[in-house]
């Protein structure tokens, strides 16, 4: 019993290692934290935006957050600024890593964003591209995902998995 114990101790809850598991393919302490981002619209006419939390590797719903587009913004880009700079400005504890759904494009625009916040060293940023589940940092390779991932392309999924599903609500 004591054994066993120590065993499940050591791997703690399966949630917990695939974050742990994550943090090390990214080469980062902890991954405790995760907040992501995924946008929604529907030809440009109801546009929405959401935010799914994960803590210990697993959904922290009543963190979950969506947005209605105020702006002008048409573009994923651009929805994407505006809720994040929304976001920004309200958050109480930042995470250890904000993933963004979508590419280069979208990392470079929210890296500049949070620069502009003063807020650029709170955490780490990457987006993740649907294309190969490829994981892009600044300053960092590109990682492709494996299993050992598996948390960050989870965070994306239930981004958006909730940001569809408030999206139909809406319309």
């Amino acid at each position: 019993a004591q054994l066993m114990r120590n065993q499940l101790k050591e791997s703690g809850s399966l949630e917990q290692r695939a974050a742990d598991d994550a943090a090390k393919v990214l080469g980062m302490d902890q991954l405790n934290h995760i907040v992501c981002f995924d946008m929604a619209q529907l030809l440009g006419d109801s546009r929405v935006g959401a935010s799914v939390c994960l803590r210990n590797g697993r959904p922290a719903k009543k963190e979950y957050r969506t947005y209605t587009i105020k702006g002008e913004a048409i573009d994923d880009l651009r929805m994407m600024r505006e809720v994040v700079e929304r976001w920004i400005k309200r958050v109480e504890d930042w995470p250890d890593l904000l993933l963004i759904d979508g590419g280069e494009t979208h990392l470079s625009i929210i890296a500049d964003l949070l620069e502009k916040h003063g807020v650029r060293d709170r955490m780490e940023l990457a987006s993740l591209a649907k294309r190969e589940e490829t994981i892009h940092r600044e300053g960092h390779d590109d990682i492709i995902l494996d299993r050992r991932g598996r948390v960050l392309v989870h965070a994306r999924d239930e981004a958006h998995r909730f940001v569809n599903k408030f999206h139909r609500k809406n319309r």
